[in-house]
């Protein structure tokens, strides 16, 4: 809520956002906020400044929040703090112009008689630049718990806060820790916790590095009523630094006072689509109404981006080296934190973009039912890019639907060829045109065509010619004779038995008393 608190209050509660002196994580809703408070002293025996009080100008706007207190007329300080997550938050409390300040003026020797009592136990630190950090939590559904680390006015040296800064860590006695000289870097831890009784009721205690404090608050979201007590260490001995001090006051709030910043989330990835993997992404947002380009930003090195803004619509245009950019339309919701799952598409090489285009009008075929063409265009796609997973797949679709129409065409031709040859052989032709080269079908279409042909008449056979007289066998010269003999006997003794039997047969056809050749045919003839 955007509002103006005016709130009269008494003691540490310098801000809204606090328990009562300890800060927490979170900073107020966008807008300004005017408070004054003071304190009132009890139960003291030096009363010093038994009554105190001062102005603050606060102004919220997430994740910063900053004060100006107004001690006296001649005492100023400006705190700051940046809420860096939800539960974290850094600060500066005391950015003026004097090291020692308190709520009744500045100097190393003005403060409540507590501050400067620690003038006699090494040096009061100054609380100028009081940097801290602080984490808050819920640890149950009314409990809430803030934890912190800070220097300057959250470093104490009374009787217990002495044992809670890092003093402690370099004194080897007790008395060393609270005699010796503290240095300014000295830092002290703060703790508290907030009790919420009623949806407007809840208490407050702490321990703020130099005091412990309890306070309870009635708030609403038209006014706020709080009573503490402060400085409670001091009701211990010794009593002469006895110095509590008691805190009332009360406030309202005046909502309506300038316009509240309605802030939501866009987070997302920005991935490969076909592999999965993250890529670093130059992001670029363009307000949709003006056209107002943002600056733009990057992913991170896993693809993860997170970018926080006002209520409105936007274009989110991604782009990344060798990918097609994209472009998503996004309405940013007030506390919504909308996801984006950013796939982008490699850039195809000429080859991969022809391969595309053939798959794609392959498809088409496909679900025509022209499953010859669409077989045509998968393989030309796959001859540019032998990877292209879309014409491999769709390829084997193909050849799944081709042979389930073929099987339909062969029992359809087959079951038609005794009644309808013709027609059987167009069904037959068909199978070829899915698959050319089909070994059935060119069998199947010869032997209906042969039957289908008409029948010629059987040629009459020629007379039989009478056969030729063999010619007589020609006579040999006793001199032909005497060398053909020659001729068996040299295959005989070759050992050729078989050729030289022949031999001396045809040397006794021309010469019947050819003693020789008798006599060696008898033993050829045993040879073998």
């Amino acid at each position: 809520m955007i509002g103006l608190m005016f709130i009269f209050l008494f003691g540490e509660l310098e801000k809204s956002t606090a328990l009562i002196n300890v800060p927490t994580a979170y900073v107020g809703e966008r807008g300004l906020e005017f408070r004054m408070f003071g304190n009132l002293e009890i139960l003291g025996e030096n009363k010093v400044h038994p009554f105190d009080y001062q102005f603050v100008l606060g102004y919220h706007n997430p994740p910063w929040e900053v004060y100006l207190t107004m001690y006296t007329l001649t005492t100023y300080s400006l705190d700051v703090k940046r809420q860096l997550t939800k539960n974290i938050a850094l600060g500066i409390d005391h950015i003026t112009y004097n090291p020692w300040i308190s709520p009744v003026g500045m100097g190393r020797s003005v403060g409540f008689v507590d501050d400067v009592q620690y003038e006699k136990v090494g040096g009061r630190p100054p609380e100028i630049l009081s940097l801290y950090g602080v984490y808050t939590t819920k640890l149950f559904p009314y409990f809430e718990l803030s934890v912190g680390l800070g220097r300057g006015k959250f470093v104490g040296y009374g009787p217990l806060s002495h044992y809670f800064n890092s003093d402690i860590l370099f004194a080897s006695t007790q008395e060393e820790l609270r005699e010796k000289s503290h240095p300014a870097w000295a830092f002290g831890l703060f703790f508290g916790g907030k009790i919420t009784i009623l949806p407007t009721l809840y208490f407050a205690f702490e321990f703020d590095g130099r005091n412990g404090n309890v306070g309870a608050f009635w708030n609403t979201p038209l006014y706020q009523i709080a009573i503490a007590f402060t400085r409670l260490e001091q009701l211990r001995p010794p009593k002469a630094l006895l110095n509590p001090r008691f805190m009332f006051g009360g406030g309202i709030k005046l909502p309506g006072f300038g316009r509240e910043k309605r802030m939501g989330v866009i987070a997302g990835k920005v991935s490969d689509v076909k592999t999965g993997q993250p890529l670093v992404a130059k992001i670029t947002i363009i307000k949709e109404a003006t056209k107002k380009k943002l600056r733009p930003f990057y992913s991170s090195a896993m693809g993860v981006f997170r970018v926080r803004l006002p209520e409105g619509r936007y274009i989110i245009h991604c782009e990344a080296d060798n990918y097609e950019p994209k472009r998503y339309r996004v309405r940013v919701i007030k506390n919504k934190v909308i996801r984006l799952n950013v796939m982008l598409k490699r850039k195809l090489t000429q080859e991969e973009l022809l391969a595309e285009k053939y798959a794609r009008e392959g498809i088409d075929f496909f679900n025509k039912g022209e499953y010859v063409k669409a077989r045509e265009r998968f393989k030309k796609a796959l001859s540019y890019n032998p990877s292209n997973a879309l014409a491999t797949d769709y390829l084997k679709k193909t050849e799944l639907a081709i042979d389930k129409l073929v099987e339909d065409l062969k029992n359809k031709a087959i079951a038609m060829e005794r009644r309808d040859p013709k027609g059987a052989i167009e069904l037959w032709k068909k199978v070829l045109y899915y698959r050319p080269g089909h070994k059935e079908a060119l069998d199947r279409i010869k032997a209906l065509q042969a039957l289908l042909a008409p029948k010629k008449p059987a040629p009459r056979k020629p007379a039989a010619k009478p056969p030729k007289p063999k010619p007589a066998p020609k006579k040999l010269s006793k001199a032909e004779i005497n060398k053909l003999y020659r001729d068996g006997v040299e295959l005989y003794m070759k050992g050729k038995y078989a050729e030289a039997v022949k031999i001396f047969e045809e040397v006794l056809k021309h010469d019947p008393n050819h003693k020789g050749a008798k006599k060696f045919l008898k033993k050829a003839k045993s040879k073998l």
